[in-house]
């Protein structure tokens, strides 16, 4: 629970978490500064649409998954202000109650992969931050600041959120790990004697199970199914930023690093969601084999009928991770995601082509009508090497800053996320 505790201490300042692990509900406070919060994100992402009107000058399927992007960052967010503040407060108490149980249990230990995750996204960011201060001192521009500064928040909330559920998942495999390790205790040898106080505390504790996740899914379902459509989306504008204009002037280490990290913050975080589901499920199959083996053991038909029916509910109140009930969370979720991306980023193509194509035309008949016309100006790749208004590629380093390694490595991290041109 210490990590679930820190989240909550950052949480609180976000919105997006309740206001202690001790299971008390949202106060009036809490509620006047969340509405605020969320006031200010709203705002805040307005007025960065207003400002990235570059946007319009895509082909218009990529203009719609940029704005299809930072509109589901914001709905996330704001679902996650709703959940702990205003609508889930009971049932973030109720789950709370459970993995406070667990936390409790001796020599329980969880994995800490969400605790490296939480630093590790936390140096990341904010050696983003310090790059894109550098920019905005040097650019001296408050539109920019504005821009870079929401945006920063708002990935920043995303992904503190992810961590928030990722932890909660792993305090659910440790439950379910320990009834595992209670059922091995059992094969060792139990009196015939004491089969129906076995078989009655492994239903109490496949109750609790099964409720703790039902819990989760009401409270997670919707925020699950926006990670992971804004996990698609943002991995599907990588896509279309380095492999169709990528930069031909940039050192091979520093884009094997700009997209190294680029990957891991975009898939990172939401495939340990989706693979600490796909464990929980797995460990709950391991507990009905467990159960199936003390079956075997017990030559008390009295005692082999007990654990035949807790058999039964076991297998009836199998873990299910659901997002919003639109898909089933599990291993095969990764590959559907691939798949989406995949099939529109062809068609993302097919669309660039088509505008290319055109703009070929168009340079055709404008050459046609004056030998002079002078349209260089005018043709510019739609993939957004070149620009209307200069005639160098966008992404040529400016010769007067000499920037290092790492600092180019962010910059370059920080023009994926948040593209000014």
């Amino acid at each position: 629970m210490v990590l679930l505790k820190n989240i909550f201490t950052v949480g609180q300042f976000l919105s997006i978490a309740p206001s202690s692990t001790k299971s008390k509900s949202a106060n009036l406070f809490k509620k006047i500064y969340a509405a605020f919060f969320a006031t200010f994100m709203i705002v805040g992402t307005v007025k960065t649409l207003i400002y990235e009107n570059f946007y319009l000058k895509y082909v218009h399927v990529k203009t719609v998954v940029c704005l299809l992007t930072d509109l589901n960052l914001l709905v996330l967010i704001l679902a996650g202000i709703i959940n702990s503040s205003f609508r889930k407060s009971g049932e973030w108490r109720k789950l709370l109650k459970i993995l406070e149980v667990t936390s409790q249990v001796p020599n329980a230990k969880t994995s800490k992969m969400p605790t490296l995750w939480f630093i590790l996204i936390h140096i990341v960011l904010v050696l983003i931050q310090i790059s894109e201060t550098y920019v905005v001192l040097k650019a001296r521009s408050w539109k920019l600041a504005v821009r870079l500064g929401t945006g920063s928040l708002r990935m920043y909330t995303r992904s503190i959120y992810v961590v928030l559920v990722w932890e909660v998942l792993n305090l659910l495999h440790l439950k379910f790990k320990l009834l595992s390790t209670l059922l091995s205790d059992f094969s060792c040898g139990v009196p015939a004697r004491d089969f129906a106080l076995v078989a009655k505390k492994i239903t109490n504790i496949v109750f609790v199970l099964k409720n703790a996740v039902d819990t989760f899914n009401d409270i997670f379902g919707w925020p699950l199914a926006l990670i992971i459509s804004h996990t698609c989306l943002q991995f599907l504008k990588y896509l279309d930023k380095n492999l169709m204009t990528q930069e031909d002037n940039d050192e091979v280490w520093v884009l094997v690093m700009v997209n190294i990290t680029l990957v891991l913050l975009i898939l990172g975080g939401p495939v340990m969601l989706i693979f600490t589901c796909d464990a929980i499920v797995k460990q709950a199959e391991v507990n009905v084999q467990l159960l199936q083996e003390l079956r075997c053991q017990v030559r008390d038909a009295k005692g082999k009928k007990q654990l035949r029916k807790v058999t039964n509910f076991l297998l009836d109140n199998r873990p299910s991770f659901d997002a919003a009930r639109f898909l089933n969370v599990d291993k095969s979720t990764t590959l559907k995601m691939l798949w989406t991306v995949t099939t529109f980023f062809i068609v993302m193509m097919q669309f660039n082509k088509m505008k290319e194509v055109d703009l070929h035309v168009l340079e055709i008949k404008l050459r046609k009508l004056s030998p002079r016309v002078q349209c260089d100006w005018l043709i510019f790749s739609i993939n957004g090497r070149t620009a209307p208004w200069v005639n160098r590629p966008i992404g040529a380093r400016d010769s007067l800053v000499a920037a290092s390694f790492v600092s180019t490595v962010l910059r370059h991290i920080a023009a994926r996320f948040y593209p000014s041109h």
